[in-house]
């Protein structure tokens, strides 16, 4: 309970210090509305850190099959990098870039479905919060 609890605190601080409230590009190009830039340059894998197609929000474990955790923690590459920043990474940002980390993760919809998404932390959580939301998985605890 002590790692839960430390993680979740953890996880909240990360959240309060995130600099993800921009008013749009420094070239005065706001950014894609719909967050489709941002999860376009999300890697899928460690071997598509830099692909630029995401993974299908729609897909669900085969029928009959028993639902899997996945998830991962993957360093920000380039294309990923060139979103992050002037939009929800300025230079001042509490947090260097370099630091963050991409954390892939399954997790139950409020449906049932399966799903994976991509979570932007600090290097230094993103084991704990990943080793958190492979319990949640396996708790069947619905986001």
């Amino acid at each position: 309970m002590t790692r839960f609890a430390a993680t979740s605190i953890a996880l909240a601080l990360v959240l309060a210090a995130a600099c993800s409230q921009t008013s749009g590009d420094p070239a005065g190009v706001p950014p894609d509305p719909t967050g489709k830039d941002l999860v376009g340059a999300m890697p899928s894998s460690p071997s598509m850190a830099d692909e630029t197609e995401p993974s299908d929000p729609g897909e669900t474990e085969t029928e009959g099959e028993p639902a899997q955790f996945e998830g991962g923690v993957l360093p920000i590459g380039p294309k990923l990098r060139n979103v992050l920043v002037g939009r929800n990474w300025k230079p001042g940002c509490p947090v260097a870039i370099e630091d963050l980390r991409v954390v892939r993760v399954s997790y139950w919809n409020f449906r049932g479905d399966v799903r994976t998404g991509p979570l932007i932390l600090h290097e230094r959580v993103a084991e704990d919060v990943l080793w958190v939301f492979e319990r949640l998985f396996r708790a069947g605890f619905r986001i």
